[in-house]
């Protein structure tokens, strides 16, 4: 079977333009506060998201959350293991994303920093009434590390880090994913060729999201 890992790093090379930046990512998938939810640790606690008002992704990251629109939600509802947690769409901001505005950020600013930090969340205000209906959830699912000890694995694979945050390599099986059909493997989800089919539209632009299909005996 093939799984496919996605996550909110994608890689930065030769060919990339703009949109490849930090600054970009950043206003492309919003603000959140630190809400640690883990899988069965109910109850949740809702996951306040703050979006940009130009662009309100379908798939977006909240850190390393994965966060979905509603109609994905709804697809999902009856995938065994996916808990879906709603996120509280506490503000907005109205910030551009075209090329002269993103590259005056990443100038101005060094990655993630504090300044910056500071800078967006001062953007923000109150939502507009046109996104007052959009629904968000939180996708929290089962990691991948501790499902690992019950199912024994055949394929062995690696997956990019966050920078300072080395990863070790993954083993995993076909039965694991069978058995459950997205797991974490931080920062990025597992999801089998099903579950993936409802988000793959939304996670198509290589310069937002990493993307990696991987066959699993």
């Amino acid at each position: 079977m093939f799984i496919n890992a996605v996550s909110s790093y994608p890689p930065v090379g030769p060919g990339h333009t703009y949109r490849s930046t930090w600054a970009y990512r950043e206003l492309y998938y919003g603000l959140d506060d630190a809400v640690m939810n883990r899988y069965g640790e109910r109850p949740y606690h809702a996951l306040p998201i703050m979006p940009n008002a130009r662009v309100m992704p379908a798939v977006t990251f909240a850190s390393v959350w994965m966060v979905v629109e509603q109609a994905i939600a709804d697809a999902w509802r009856a995938v065994p293991h996916v808990d879906l947690n709603p996120c509280e769409l506490r503000a907005a901001y109205d910030v551009p994303m075209d090329e002269a505005s993103v590259t005056k950020l990443y100038e101005r600013f060094s990655a993630l920093d504090e300044e910056f930090s500071g800078w967006i969340r001062k953007q923000c205000g109150r939502v507009p009434r046109s996104l007052r209906d959009r629904k968000y959830s939180q996708v929290i699912v089962p990691s991948l590390t501790k499902l690992a000890a019950s199912f024994p694995g055949r394929t062995q694979f690696e997956l990019p880090s966050r920078p300072g945050w080395p990863l070790p390599g993954f083993v995993t099986s076909a039965e694991l994913h069978t058995a459950y059909p997205i797991v974490y493997a931080g920062p990025h989800y597992l999801l089998d060729d099903a579950t993936f089919g409802a988000i793959a539209h939304a996670v198509a632009d290589p310069e937002v999201f990493f993307v990696r299909r991987i066959e699993v005996e």
